[in-house]
């Protein structure tokens, strides 16, 4: 997979025929820390099995909902 940085986020790019799930999966299964990552999917399936590898899944929602906190007290740095 290419990888590109945008502001100090990685960015991958799967090889043709492979689903971005499976890279994932891939991932998770060959890196020695799995513990690190926290993926971000409401794919029941995706989320189970990065589990079993030990990381972490949070779903779209309760991703958005920990952005907002941040945006909030970025904005509101007294409250």
């Amino acid at each position: 997979a290419e990888r590109l940085m945008s502001k100090g986020t990685p960015i991958y790019f799967t090889d043709a025929g492979q689903t971005a799930d499976e890279y994932i999966e891939e991932f998770m299964k060959h890196t020695s820390r799995p513990q690190d990552y926290t993926i971000v999917t409401s794919d029941n399936r995706l989320a189970w099995a990065v589990r079993q590898r030990q990381g972490r899944s949070i779903s779209i929602r309760e991703f958005k909902k920990m952005l907002d906190r941040i945006c909030h007290k970025k904005q509101n740095p007294k409250t």
